[in-house]
């Protein structure tokens, strides 16, 4: 690693107190103290707000400040004019404990993610910025068909697709009770933590207390185990959080049953670099779960507030198979509050679909978000490219948003899954797994059904006020139909409504590039034109 790289990076303000000044000068860079807003009460805001400004926009410009962490201090303005403070939301905000915050403050702090640190710990502000506070996203998924089975267990197994593995036995009787072992194909960097969440569930007489992993750390280039973690469900619910040690390893882990009757069910494992519980995946990622699937039953949401003028963009991520968000860079170039949403199951997302509980979860994240903001149903806009599509539409019916804005929809997921066979053979199996998970069954008469479910829902919505921008491949081999019956439905019920759409020639991910630049404009007229703003350009 670079030696810059490794060093920490902050910008104070207002707080020269701080244990900062215990840092030794070669592991830290661009250190500044500012104590501009330390002055008197009578101090005018407006110039506080100026020089404010002045001082996040030189960051900006700034290659190498602008993602750098502010630390913020004792600052008796954040108290009288919290609005200076809303510019903050765009860094990366550490802020002093011992600070004595108004109501108005604190959730400003909130709604930006900042995290609390002790500024007179100096190991408190060394631990937050080395392992709390970092940029990129970092975790992959140990797929069930990694998983092995162990010698000694001679019950029944059956696999799912690539949704989960079974294991049905008398566990009293199985010598050892070791069921699953993955394979060891991932190494992890030393001095990192990591967050180990398995999807498991369980019938019969067993409950999810007779369940238990054992993590094994393995020095890299040998067979050496360096490390030995048990892990229970009680420590599973609370968040289990494993350090990875002085050296890089290899990362193994096995699934192992007390005893008991029953089926213990096994689905992804995700293991991610951990934010020490401040945020999954990202500062201030947080999560829907669905309480009757262990098993593929997370989505996972981050929200930013922007600039807290309207529109709250909420942007579904496509398919994935890293874990984590999509669109972040993306979504925070536009400037406005923007919400994310990740489908972390299956292979690479299940289409936002699951139980009733489960999507009523994402619809109520998405109205209590715009609520926090103080903006009604018609200043939202539902985004999303291909998987993410369907959830922008689907979800529409339930939220009334301003606007619609996909590239490449897919909308009859049956006939996705169908396509799988003849015209497209082994190109998206995850498909079939979708079909699976959400019907119970894989056959022509799950797929209508599948495709039903969405039309369902989509007509029931109240969408006369809801502008369509759609961008769609003429020739798309996942869902061929997608564009014709939507601009059919919608006109058969709202002849007015404005439906702005360009096709590209193509399949389904012949033209990504073109696709994306019709996304970006199809944004910027919707933020130009209903909401009278200028859109920033970004990528991710």
């Amino acid at each position: 690693m670079d030696d810059k790289e490794s060093k920490i990076k902050v910008i104070c303000l207002g707080d020269n107190e701080a244990e900062f000044s215990k840092f030794d000068p070669t592991s830290y860079q661009y250190f500044a103290t500012n104590d501009i807003f330390t002055s008197s009460d009578n101090q005018d805001a407006s110039n506080n707000e100026a020089k404010l400004a002045e001082l996040l926009e030189s960051w900006a410009k700034d290659k190498q400040l602008r993602d750098v962490p502010v630390a913020l201090g004792e600052i008796k303005q954040f108290n009288n004019e919290p609005d200076l403070f809303k510019q903050l939301v765009r860094h990366t905000v550490i802020y002093n404990e011992r600070n004595r915050l108004s109501v108005e403050y604190s959730a400003l702090l909130e709604l930006a993610a900042a995290v609390p640190v002790d500024f007179q710990d100096a190991n408190s502000i060394k631990v937050v910025l080395k392992y709390v506070i970092f940029g990129r996203q970092n975790g992959f998924r140990l797929a069930p068909d990694s998983l092995e089975v162990a010698n000694q267990f001679n019950g029944l197994i059956e696999r799912q697709g690539r949704i989960s593995v079974t294991a049905t036995a008398d566990f009293n009787k199985q010598k050892g009770h070791q069921v699953f072992t993955v394979k060891m194909t991932n190494y992890l960097p030393k001095d990192s933590y990591w967050d180990f969440i398995p999807e498991v569930d369980v019938e019969g007489e067993l409950s999810l207390d007779d369940v238990y992993f054992k993590i094994f750390l393995i020095r890299e280039g040998s067979l050496e185990v360096i490390d030995q973690q048990i892990v229970t469900n009680k420590e599973l619910a609370a968040g289990y959080i494993f350090y990875s040690g002085e050296t890089t390893v290899y990362l193994a882990t096995a699934l192992y049953v007390k005893g008991g009757k029953g089926t213990v069910r096994l689905g992804q494992i995700h293991v991610r670099k951990s934010h020490l519980r401040q945020g999954k995946m990202i500062l201030g990622g947080t999560s829907v779960d669905d309480s009757q699937q262990n098993v593929a039953g997370e989505i996972l949401t981050y929200f930013n507030p922007g600039d807290f003028k309207p529109p709250l963009n909420v942007y579904f991520s496509g398919y994935r198979t890293l874990e984590g968000f999509e669109g972040q860079r993306m979504m925070h170039g536009m400037g406005s509050p923007f919400l994310l949403i990740a489908d972390s199951r299956l292979e690479g997302g299940a289409f936002y679909m699951g139980n009733p509980e489960l999507e009523h979860k994402v619809v109520d994240i998405i109205k209590k978000t715009a609520q926090k903001l103080g903006f009604k149903h018609n200043q939202i806009v539902m985004s999303g490219l291909s998987m993410g599509t369907f959830a922008s539409l689907y979800y529409a019916a339930d939220i009334r948003p301003a606007a619609v804005i996909v590239g490449k929809p897919l909308v009859n997921i049956g006939d996705v899954a169908l396509n799988e066979r003849i015209n497209r053979p082994e190109g998206f199996p995850t498909a079939l797994d979708v079909l699976m998970n959400t019907v119970g069954e894989v056959n022509q008469a799950a797929a209508q059904k599948l495709n039903e479910r969405f039309w369902t829902k989509f007509n029931e919505g109240m969408l006369q006020q809801t502008k369509f921008f759609i961008s769609y491949m003429e020739n798309d081999d996942y869902d061929l139909n997608a564009f014709p019956q939507l601009y059919e439905q919608l006109k058969a019920r709202y002849p007015n409504i404005q439906i702005i759409h360009r096709g590209f020639i193509g399949r389904h991910n012949d033209d990504t590039a073109g696709i994306v630049t019709a996304f970006f404009r199809h944004y910027d007229f919707v933020l130009s034109h209903e909401f009278g703003r200028i859109m920033k350009k970004g990528g991710d």
